[in-house]
């Protein structure tokens, strides 16, 4: 066989064997690359220092919102009454809420109360003292000066009009935020009995009598004699 021959025939063979081992490496690495256990890397979302912070905080419990109305208000009744008569006596009542301070709250309240009183009594004497106005809603301005001033009198002297505390009522209130500093609602009511309130009246009037006369309002001075004689009147029922 002549050697041209033998190396046809070596190539021819070769070719298989070239073949096989080629299929076989890509069947091998097929194989591995199926086989072989994947890692896959998810990134991480980076926290920012306060959101870490946030994270381990446990909620705080917040507490509900407290709403009251005319239902299921649990207050004492009187609180709910600036003024009202009972008996022989009159009864008059105000507030404060949010206080810092227990006692400073219940002051404030008590002020509040005594404000209220005054209140009464200022209008009461106004409104009897429209008919004397040149108009009918208004007093006139150099009438209600004087008033004004009479009011202011009495305002000074009230203390001594025998009113005394009847009631008192007071809420202690926590903010969740904020547990070791409390606030204060209270509410006082004063009592004053009708004989001291009508002759607290007489004081204003003959002050304003007084007064009167001397600016020359004669009118004003009239009323103001003919409102004491009335009140006498009603003074002397309790009496």
């Amino acid at each position: 066989m002549s050697k041209s021959s033998l190396n046809f025939k070596t190539h021819n063979c070769a070719k298989p064997v070239i073949r096989f081992c080629i299929f076989a490496i890509i069947i091998c690495l097929a194989t591995g690359c199926s086989s072989a256990p994947k890692n896959v890397e998810v990134p991480m979302m980076q926290l920012e220092p306060e959101d870490l912070i946030i994270s381990q905080k446990p909620l705080a419990t917040k507490r509900p919102a407290e709403i009251r109305t005319s239902l299921n208000d649990n207050r004492p009744a009187w609180i709910h009454k600036p003024a009202f008569e009972q008996g022989d006596s009159i009864y008059f009542s105000g507030g404060f809420q949010n206080g810092g301070d227990y006692s400073m709250t219940l002051k404030i309240a008590n002020s509040e109360a005594l404000k209220s009183l005054l209140q009464t009594v200022g209008i009461s004497i106004q409104a009897e003292y429209t008919a004397v106005s040149k108009g009918s809603n208004s007093i006139d301005s150099s009438i209600e000066r004087y008033i004004e001033d009479g009011i202011a009198t009495f305002t000074r002297n009230i203390h001594i009009q025998g009113i005394r505390q009847v009631e008192s009522y007071y809420e202690e209130m926590h903010d969740p935020t904020n547990p070791m500093k409390p606030f204060y609602n209270a509410w006082v009511q004063l009592e004053i009995s009708k004989a001291d309130y009508l002759k607290a009246k007489v004081d204003i009037l003959r002050q304003l009598r007084k007064d009167f006369h001397s600016a020359g309002e004669i009118e004003a001075k009239e009323k103001a004699q003919e409102l004491l004689n009335d009140l006498k009147g009603q003074v002397s029922e309790f009496l």
